[in-house]
């Protein structure tokens, strides 16, 4: 769904895929507060340069899967994407 509906806005033109990375994490963000304050998980404190290099990965994650849907096909997204896990482990 969600990868389908990017694709579609990069074909009609929507080239800000910042932009789009930020608004997934706000969501993102809103959604987890909804859990947490809803009492589905507990917030557990940890060393803020633990939590930053994960951070750090997670967002160039995100960015670098957003610029390869704007430039390929959905199926060889979704084939690089599924082969990132043998590659790295």
């Amino acid at each position: 769904g969600i990868v389908w509906m990017n694709k579609a806005a990069s074909n009609m033109g929507f080239t800000w895929t910042t932009s789009l990375t930020c608004l997934h994490f706000l969501f993102t963000y809103l959604g987890l507060e909804l859990c947490a304050t809803a009492g589905m998980f507990e917030r557990k404190a940890l060393p803020a340069m633990e939590v930053i290099r994960v951070s750090l990965a997670f967002c160039g994650f995100v960015v670098f899967n957003n610029l390869s849907l704007q430039y390929n096909a959905v199926g060889l997204y979704q084939l690089l994407k599924v082969l990132t896990t043998p590659v790295i482990a």
